[in-house]
């Protein structure tokens, strides 16, 4: 967030929505993994092994690309570490 507001106030429109998008899609990512862990839990107590097998799978394929945009998100912020964006504030 702080980030997106330092690109934000530099003028750096383009620079600010791709944090801004990296971040919401991050969010998201987070939030179906943590439904999909849920969802084997109910099925699990219910014996519907099919609704295991399709949320596990769903589950493996949301934590990879969770990976993937929490790796897209932390090269952003050591880029913007790199550059010493946060010096140039002032």
């Amino acid at each position: 967030a702080v980030l997106y507001c330092i690109h934000h106030q530099m003028r750096k429109f383009k620079q600010a929505e791709d944090v801004l998008h990296q971040d919401q899609t991050f969010a998201k990512l987070h939030n179906d993994f943590i439904c999909y862990e849920h969802s084997i839990k109910k099925a699990v107590k219910r014996g519907d092994m099919f609704a295991v097998d399709v949320a596990v799978a769903r589950r493996d394929e949301t934590k990879h690309r969770l990976e993937l945009a929490r790796n897209d998100l932390q090269k952003t912020l050591n880029q913007a570490k790199y550059i010493k964006i946060w010096d140039n504030l002032l």
